[in-house]
């Protein structure tokens, strides 16, 4: 059984990132806008890099990945996983950032590692790592989760987490059974658990939460059908405080607030399936003819709704590499989401 499963993800994976003929650099699927930070701002990346063990090209698209990864003052990588995991902070740690990774999971029935990365050119006070308690299909063999790091930016101590919760289980037949939001629901309570261990220690500092979180999000300030979204939201807010989603602070661009398809919408699209031909079919089928998703973000968690981490620029990059055999593709399902971040 466990090795017709791996036939059948090994061949899903390769289906899913055939390349394809897709004008990559066209304007609905490029914001080809350079991030423009003011002085002493910071520059922030998160990006799902795709590096998951089935995926093909992962040794061109590791050398492509590395190579994007400079000017950035804070990097959080989700899918950064097994000995690519060891690569990258070997890369990393040559150009001269300090690269946190996660403690190494204590639960014996979730052996596989988390993936994700957090990288930073300032120094680190500290640094936690949780796996999810709740886990469903597929992904009760590994350690998705959250990593914690507070990172000293000029004396100031910023508390920067990354996360990559629960997808919609491919394979729902398998224990542990679950759903995809209901299971999310549950690891976003135990993110906040920690959110609130955090504020107990200091209430006033500032709070970034980051990563692939599989929740599709709003345009603007538009967010009718979108329950799961306002759920995140609610729950990462904490009793008295305010979680802000930073890239509708910045959202100038929108159709009607009902059109989901909308050209408008794709330039801040973070995961666009059109381009891998298998993932069209099966979100097709589960999310109708949409072309595809935001789920990926930058959180705000403050006390003060007036005090919140403001992005002065922010932009969604497809970050893309030319392979051996000349095809233009993305470096990865998802896009990158960029931002010049002013510290309160």
């Amino acid at each position: 059984m466990a090795r017709h499963i791996v036939c059948i993800s090994i061949l899903l994976s390769m289906a899913a990132c055939a390349p394809t003929t897709t004008d990559l650099s066209a304007p609905h699927y490029r914001d080809d806008r350079d991030l423009d930070p003011a002085p002493g701002e910071i520059r922030v990346l998160t990006w799902n890099i795709w590096l998951v063990p089935t995926s093909i090209d992962r040794a061109e698209r590791f050398q492509a990945i590395v190579a994007r990864l400079d000017d950035y003052d804070i990097i959080a990588l989700q899918e950064a996983w097994g000995a690519w995991s060891d690569g990258l902070a070997e890369a990393l740690a040559a150009k001269g950032y300090t690269v946190i990774r996660p403690e190494a999971c204590s639960n014996s029935s979730n052996p596989g590692d988390s993936g994700l990365l957090l990288i930073t050119r300032w120094p680190v006070a500290a640094s936690h790592s949780e796996s999810f308690r709740d886990r469903a299909g597929e992904e009760g063999l590994v350690g998705k989760g959250f990593l914690y790091a507070r990172i000293m930016v000029e004396e100031q101590g910023i508390d920067v987490i990354t996360t990559h919760t629960q997808a919609d289980p491919a394979l729902f037949f398998l224990p542990p059974f679950g759903t995809g939001p209901g299971t999310r629901e549950k690891q976003m309570e135990q993110l906040r658990t920690f959110l609130e261990t955090l504020r107990a220690k200091d209430p006033d500092s500032p709070r970034l939460v980051m990563g692939d979180f599989n929740i599709d999000g709003p345009l603007r300030g538009d967010r009718i059908g979108y329950d799961e979204y306002d759920r995140m939201l609610q729950t990462l807010s904490l009793p008295g405080g305010d979680a802000l989603d930073l890239h509708v602070s910045r959202m100038p661009r929108m159709a009607t607030p009902d059109d989901k398809n909308a050209t408008e919408r794709e330039p801040h699209l973070t995961y666009d399936y059109r381009h891998y031909p298998l993932a069209r079919v099966f979100t097709h089928l589960f999310l109708g003819p949409g072309h595809g998703q935001r789920l990926d973000y930058m959180i705000s968690i403050s006390q003060d709704p007036d005090k919140h981490i403001e992005p002065s620029d922010l932009v969604v990059r497809h970050f893309t590499y030319v392979r051996s055999d000349g095809t233009l593709c993305p470096l990865s399902d998802h896009a990158g989401l960029e931002a010049a971040l002013d510290w309160p």
